[in-house]
């Protein structure tokens, strides 16, 4: 309530998940869906809040059913709304009665560098298309994405408030590091992850395994360490 305008809230039926759900982004261009990504949404269940993304890593492992029938229904929802050349924050999850779900779909891009990771791993322009999209001009040519091997983000936060010290990664993840993005020096003050606007910086990753992905990114905290005083 405190967050709403007019004092009114929606009671809506939660979506049990089977698996990850997926937040990532797509894009059309005068009304069709040229690229349409989904990945895996993982959450820190001991954060401050629980609900707030931690990681990312493409690609899918959604069933391709699922992804198919979603692709196919957001298609049909930008036709039914008469959208035209845009960038999209799509959320979709798959329920335990195997029935996939848009839980969202925003014609804007969504936080957390998500267009960017797209961009590492598969060379799309998504953002560069956004922008040209905005003001007139054409846009550059874009297919569904094809992962140049398996890609994971990491959301850093803290778990407490205080000072920051440092980050600590030990060599699993220097060995698949392909880029840090910290947004605080030694001495910032820093909150505990209760919101996604506490977050401090990202770490991109390449692997070219999946389950080594996997592994370590369901492990992330026994191999990185955001120090704060």
């Amino acid at each position: 309530m405190s967050y709403s305008f007019t004092g009114e809230f929606i009671i809506e039926e939660f979506i049990e998940k089977n698996g990850d759900s997926s937040d990532t982004e797509c894009f059309s261009v005068n009304g069709e869906l040229v690229f349409a990504s989904f990945n895996n949404q993982k959450f820190d269940v001991n954060a401050d809040n629980p609900y707030a993304p931690c990681a990312f890593t493409w690609p899918c492992e959604m069933s391709q059913d699922s992804q198919d029938l979603l692709r196919s229904e957001l298609q049909r929802l930008m036709r039914l709304l008469k959208l035209n050349t845009s960038i999209y924050n799509v959320e979709t999850r798959e329920g335990t009665n195997g029935k996939p779900y848009i839980m969202e779909c925003t014609p804007r891009g969504g936080g957390n560098r998500l267009a960017e990771v797209l961009e590492f791993a598969t060379g799309t322009e998504l953002i560069k298309n956004a922008v040209r999209a905005a003001v007139g001009d054409p846009v550059g040519p874009m297919t569904d994405p094809v992962y140049d091997g398996y890609w994971a983000e990491i959301i850093l936060h803290s778990e407490k408030d205080g000072v920051f010290k440092e980050l600590i990664a030990d060599n699993s993840v220097k060995d698949h590091l392909y880029q840090t993005d910290l947004w605080v020096e030694p001495g910032d003050e820093v909150h505990k992850f209760s919101a996604a606007n506490f977050s401090i910086g990202t770490l991109v990753l390449r692997f070219d395994d999946k389950n080594e992905m996997n592994d370590l990114v369901n492990h992330i905290y026994e191999h990185v360490k955001v120090v704060v005083n």
